[in-house]
């Protein structure tokens, strides 16, 4: 359960973005903060926002995850790709042993 006091500016951003809060341009992280903890919703309805804030976090882990996967993928790639080069500088050697 993470409170708002250990969000990272992106993650504040993304919730401040989800309550529809009027966010000026370029804010800090306290600003940030203070927006959220002044909002009708900080008041009213904790459970919402820990909601809120608990899908801002586990939509940036998913992202996190995918790009992973994503890195992992284009890795493999890049390994399968330096294999058949391999390959292809041995068939040469043979070719020009002939």
């Amino acid at each position: 359960m993470s409170t708002i006091k250990s969000l990272k500016k992106d993650e504040l951003l993304l919730v401040a973005e989800e309550l529809g809060l009027d966010i000026p341009q370029n804010p800090k992280i306290i600003v940030l903060k203070n927006l959220i903890e002044s909002s009708e919703t900080f008041e009213t309805d904790k459970e919402f926002l820990q909601s809120v804030i608990d899908g801002v976090l586990a939509e940036k882990a998913a992202k996190i995850e995918q790009e992973k996967f994503k890195l992992e993928s284009e890795k493999a790639k890049i390994e399968f790709e330096k294999i058949k080069l391999e390959q292809l500088r041995k068939e040469l050697e043979l070719t020009n042993a002939k």
